[in-house]
């Protein structure tokens, strides 16, 4: 199987997905998201001598694990981006085998589950990459923003500090490459948080 004419066909599906179906307070989960996931994807799997069968799986993964995002709301987001890659997917006549792994992959990614191999843990470490990131004040920032909207309500910014930073103290990157590459920028990540915190000044002005 021609697996990298079929992740340009994935890229070409998402990107007609968020064109087609994304809104305003979706702030935070774009398609800017899923290109920041795929790359990520890709800089951890360098480290790694994958086959291009498991270089597909994790790459298919980054494309569609935040997809269930456009759809209904939050609650299964998972699970719905799992039923629209197994669509895709099996429009293309890949191997169950291969989607199966494509799947546990994506679900991986839910907050309550732990990644069971080293596919699982680049997807999972793709998605925590931001945390990480210079970036990741603007990015949180655009979440806050992102849950607001889906609460209808305002959530306290002080308050939003607290379980930012209760969220980068209990996460874990689980590839050495991951930690290498982003564990001392997410402290640094941290004691930002902290010092907003101590301070009681704004997070977002």
């Amino acid at each position: 199987m021609d697996y990298t004419n079929l992740l340009q066909q994935a890229d070409h599906f998402l990107v007609h997905s968020y064109r087609e179906n994304h809104h305003s307070q979706l702030c935070f989960h774009t398609m800017d998201r899923v290109r920041d996931i795929v790359n990520a994807v890709a800089t951890l799997s360098e480290k790694y001598n994958l086959t291009d069968e498991d270089k597909f799986v994790i790459n298919c993964a980054a494309y569609f694990q935040d997809i269930g995002y456009l759809y209904d709301g939050v609650k299964g987001t998972r699970l719905r981006s799992v039923s629209v890659a197994r669509c895709f997917l099996q429009e293309h006549l890949v191997a169950d085998s291969v989607i199966k792994k494509i799947e546990m992959c994506i679900l991986a990614t839910r907050p309550s589950k732990k990644p069971e191999n080293l596919l699982e843990e680049i997807v999972v470490d793709a998605v925590s990459f931001h945390l990480g990131s210079k970036s990741f004040v603007d990015l949180n920032q655009r979440m806050y923003l992102e849950v607001n909207y889906r609460k209808n309500q305002v959530i306290d910014e002080r308050i939003w500090c607290t379980l930012t930073l209760i969220f980068l103290r209990n996460h874990t990157y689980f590839t050495e490459e991951a930690r290498l590459l982003r564990e001392s920028i997410k402290r640094k990540n941290i004691t930002y948080f902290v010092k907003r915190q101590i301070i009681g000044k704004q997070l977002f002005v």
